[in-house]
């Protein structure tokens, strides 16, 4: 059952249920689809604000037409305003997995912020959809929703189905959850079953970091998985390529043609997209438009971002204004609300009502504040689902929109990154760790002060070991901040915090390990080493006791005692730990090889480069 619009939008919802299958495809806003007793997922071919005048389509379509559409709207990547460069391998790749012979198939892509995972993801979902599939990203939270529902292990689709989950990492546990439930599914081998196909976006993490663990650690899980994956989306290779980046982009600002391509052209681009990232080549193009490529050229890079930032702000105090917003006191509000809001991945109607409320209590802007009036002009700047507020897009956008807004706030803003992450806390954690990798290596320490804030709020050990899986495990930007995590972690999980009790040995375990990760990053040796030497006598004594919970950790950890000791010269002693570690595994294996052998193929690899730093080359 369903109620539909035919005003189509960039936004799109398919809703499938198993039992008695129920498909709800639906294009446009407003629209209700209710069915209680079946369990459903919503997927969105568009996230963030929409720019589509009703009846002409959606972005990227023949009919398409922009309203208010300003230069910065050209940057989303849902708008599919740029052609795709130097991407043929990959979407050709894509399209064979699309098309593949698994019924249920899954790809992960990874890549900095820029590198174009989402624009890959948009373009794959179009290209199913001219093929008659259902295609969308599952938003937000969708993806923990949809597994709290009753039954959702037999919830089944009736048309071949894509489904895009970006920021994976943050949805790592929901994922793994379905991924092992489909294991089972009927669909998984039965041919006349329409397919099911899985894709991940995510900066990085390759197949041991932890998040992929979460996701992919079910028995037999990594038989969905695409051969190549996690296929990691480079730079752009030659000079031609970024070239055609920043012409089209130029061309479209500019309404005419484009420098041509030479040498001195071509090393500017490579230098301010640091080798190739096509966001800013694209960024780039339209900054060389507006002010003249002259005048452009020598722009690092935060600030060619920071420039498009200020256009953006200016367009939504414009949205702003005309609905009635206006200016209150010295404070730009809209753009402290636009830029809270980008940081907390966006704000549902209601989280809008209670972050208007409060931000302008704490700036002192008045008594009591009808939000209504200012949560309809924000909303028509930012247009999110159902009265809410749109993040601005991309990230790298909205972040340095952020750094501009909250810097013209009292101590650079960092009382409001602290209300915003008590309302809103792991998204924006997640936006402030993203913002550190984008714009720490950039010369902005903005997000530096944010991410200590976010820190200082975290008192609970939860909220602490939240944050520390929301760190990248090989950014270089935040090795010294993950360091200190980590540590305060591993304190935490001897005494406790706020006079709570400690959390048990196997948590001091875990705190311990990765704190001889992190310190080895760092080239401290001696202290990594005794990290993971306390780790691994606390994981072998959980063993002697429940060896069917604990072998695997003591086994992980004995491989990175292997390592620390090897970086520290001591080959013999780290020959005998790797030999511990695939004693422990190849039992394991025996046992489970579906969840086991890959640790056991690890292992072995470790143990073959010990022993061929001994010169034991038969053995290696």
């Amino acid at each position: 059952m369903g109620m539909t619009q035919d005003a189509p939008t960039p936004q799109q919802q398919a809703h499938a249920s198993g039992s008695g299958i129920l498909i709800v495809q639906i294009v446009g806003d407003g629209n209700t689809v209710i069915d209680a007793a079946r369990p459903h997922l919503s997927l969105r071919t568009h996230l963030g604000r929409t720019w589509a005048e009703p009846g002409k389509g959606e972005p990227g379509s023949p009919g398409y037409t922009a309203l208010g559409q300003q230069e910065t709207d050209l940057l989303s990547p849902f708008t599919r305003s740029f052609a795709m460069q130097g991407r043929e391998a990959v979407l050709a790749g894509l399209d064979a997995w699309l098309g593949g012979d698994r019924r249920i198939a899954v790809q992960v892509l990874t890549g900095a912020g820029g590198r174009g995972k989402t624009r890959l993801a948009v373009e794959l979902c179009a290209r199913a959809r001219e093929k008659g599939w259902l295609a969308g990203f599952a938003a937000g939270d969708e993806m923990a929703r949809f597994r709290s529902q009753q039954a959702v292990a037999a919830w089944g689709w009736a048309k071949p189905l894509v489904v895009v989950v970006d920021y994976a990492a943050a949805k790592a546990e929901p994922i793994g959850k379905w991924l092992s439930d489909l294991m089972h599914h009927p669909a998984l081998d039965d041919p006349g079953l329409p397919p099911l196909r899985l894709l991940l976006l995510e900066r990085q993490g390759g197949r041991e970091s932890a998040w992929w663990r979460q996701a992919f650690g079910g028995p037999k899980v990594t038989r969905l998985l695409a051969a190549d994956a996690p296929y990691a989306i480079a730079l752009l290779e030659t000079p031609a390529q970024r070239w055609a980046v920043f012409a089209e982009a130029y061309a479209s600002a500019s309404g005419g043609g484009a420098p041509g391509q030479d040498l001195v052209l071509d090393h500017e681009l490579a230098r301010v997209s640091a080798g190739g990232e096509p966001l800013f080549l694209a960024m780039f193009g339209l900054i060389a438009a507006r002010i003249g490529l002259d005048a452009a050229t020598g722009l690092r890079t935060d600030e060619v971002a920071l420039r498009l930032a200020d256009e953006e702000l200016e367009r939504i105090r414009r949205a702003w204004t005309a609905r009635g917003g206006g200016v209150r006191g010295d404070v730009a509000l809209h753009a402290v609300l636009a830029a809270l809001a980008t940081l907390s991945e966006g704000w549902t109607a209601d989280e809008a009502h209670a972050a208007i409320a409060e931000e302008c209590a704490a700036l002192h802007l008045g008594g009591a504040i009808a939000t209504e009036p200012l949560r309809a002009a924000l909303h028509a700047a930012l247009p999110g689902e159902a009265g809410g507020i749109a993040a601005v897009v991309p990230d790298l956008l909205g972040e340095a929109l952020a750094i501009r807004a909250l810097a013209t706030l009292p101590e650079d803003g960092l009382p409001a990154i602290r209300r915003a992450h008590a309302r809103n806390g792991a998204a924006v954690t997640r936006s402030v760790i993203r913002a550190c990798q984008d714009f720490l290596i950039r010369g902005q320490r903005q997000p530096l002060a944010w991410l200590k804030a976010v820190r200082a709020a975290a008192t609970d050990l939860e909220a602490l070991a939240a944050l520390y899986e929301a760190m990248p495990a090989d950014t270089v930007e935040l090795r010294e901040a993950a360091l200190e995590l980590s540590e305060t972690l591993v304190e935490a999980a001897r005494i406790g915090t706020e006079g709570g009790e400690a959390p048990g040995e196997a948590f001091r375990a875990i705190a311990l390990n990765n704190l001889s990760v992190r310190l080895s990053a760092l080239g401290r040796r001696e202290a990594a080493l005794a990290a993971i030497e306390e780790a691994v006598a606390i994981r072998r004594r959980l063993a002697e006791a429940r060896p069917d919970a604990f072998l695997p950790d003591l086994a992980q950890s004995l491989n990175n005692l292997s390592n620390r000791l090897s970086d520290l010269g001591r080959r013999e002693e780290a020959l005998a730990a790797g030999e511990q570690s695939v004693t422990i595994d190849r039992r394991l294996a025996e046992a489970r090889p579906d969840a086991f052998i890959p640790n056991l193929d690890r292992a072995m690899k470790y143990l073959s480069d010990g022993l061929s730093e001994l010169g034991r080359r038969e053995a290696a």
